[in-house]
């Protein structure tokens, strides 16, 4: 069946080649306008996404409560990528330096350090200190290594120089000293990072109900909720515009295939009764021309994918994602398919006796 369908396919030149470029322009079009709006959607979400930090910062005042042992409540909520906090700012300056420019060190709690790029194993817990390379300039640090001295009587040794996390930023200069997370310590600022935007309320409102005995009205948590909502509604509105786009141009293209391919039927009403007539049945004929048609329909979208992302690709346009080829691929086939449903079953329940007598 699927070899006389390719025969078929090949004996009627005229017929497959109107197949092949109707089929051909309707993956194009939707390639060329939903195609290039779907790959414009993913470059300004990205574009929002590295707007957005992802990031929740609860700060506290010394007197609210919050202390380490909530980093461990947080990090099992679903959505939560990290969590790190930091005790209250204490001013250090370099032991060599008297009289120094001051900056400000936190003692940090975390359950993995790796997240701030400080590396696993930490060679004297709660002594050594990491600092941005901000706060290693200001303290006046030779080759990363030096001393510093906090004004409650501290004492830390400078140990590695770490790139501030772009979630991390707004307490430059950084300096912190990486402690036990089970540590009782008072909190004053904790950052806690989520694995997508859209997250981020949802998240927030988990992160406060696990603060534990904590004055609610002493903390404050600041999230990017306006973003994540900027980037949920242009989500929204240009994958509607893109859905009815596709909508209209596969309507339009499937309504012209089942007309072609009736009047095809009609021009081989003869050939289908003489094929009746020898003893092929009704599924035979309907699954002939199916095959006949998915045959071009794949040729076709092969195609139309590789025209449209040839013309992207030379406009500078973004590309549509393998994702979207693929399904739109999978729509034109199956669309070709339901077009063809129709015509092939008017052309199976003809009467091969009387089709034989038409002249």
């Amino acid at each position: 069946m699927l070899g006389e369908a390719f025969a078929a396919s090949r004996s009627q030149p005229v017929i497959s080649a109107i197949s092949f470029v109707l089929m051909a322009a309707m993956v194009t079009a939707v390639m060329l306008t939903t195609g290039k709006a779907v790959g414009s959607q993913e470059a300004v979400l990205s574009s929002v996404d590295a707007v957005t930090s992802r990031s929740i910062v609860v700060r506290a005042e010394p007197s609210a409560g919050l202390d380490a042992t909530a980093l461990d409540r947080i990090g099992m909520i679903d959505g939560v990528s990290w969590a790190v906090g930091f005790g209250p700012a204490v001013d250090a300056n370099n032991i060599r330096i008297a009289g120094g420019p001051k900056v400000p060190v936190r003692l940090a709690y975390a359950s993995s350090f790796a997240s701030v790029g400080i590396p696993r194993n930490i060679p004297m817990l709660g002594r050594s200190l990491y600092a941005s390379r901000e706060a290693a300039d200001q303290m006046g640090a030779v080759q990363g290594a030096a001393g510093l001295a906090t004004t409650v009587g501290r004492e830390y040794s400078l140990v590695g120089v770490l790139k501030t996390p772009k979630n991390l930023r707004f307490l430059e200069p950084l300096a912190i000293v990486p402690s036990e997370s089970n540590q009782a310590a008072g909190l004053s600022v904790m950052v806690v990072v989520v694995d997508s935007p859209t997250m981020a309320d949802a998240v927030a409102r988990a992160v406060a109900s696990s603060l534990g005995e904590t004055d609610a009205s002493k903390v404050t948590i600041e999230s990017s909720q306006e973003l994540a909502q900027l980037r949920k509604d242009v989500d929204r509105q240009l994958s509607r515009f893109g859905r009815n786009l596709v909508i209209a141009i596969l309507g339009i293209t499937s309504s012209l295939i089942a007309v072609m391919l009736y009047s095809l039927v009609l021009l081989r009403r003869k050939d289908f009764g003489r094929r009746r007539a020898l003893g092929a049945s009704r599924s035979f004929i309907v699954l002939m021309l199916l095959a006949q048609t998915g045959y071009v329909a794949a040729a076709s979208t092969i195609g139309g994918l590789g025209l449209s992302a040839a013309i992207l690709a030379i406009g500078g346009d973004p590309l549509p994602t393998a994702r979207f080829c693929l399904a739109l691929g999978v729509l034109t086939i199956s669309t070709a398919l339901s077009a063809t449903a129709l015509p092939a079953a008017v052309a199976a329940n003809r009467d091969p006796i009387r089709e034989l007598r038409v002249p």
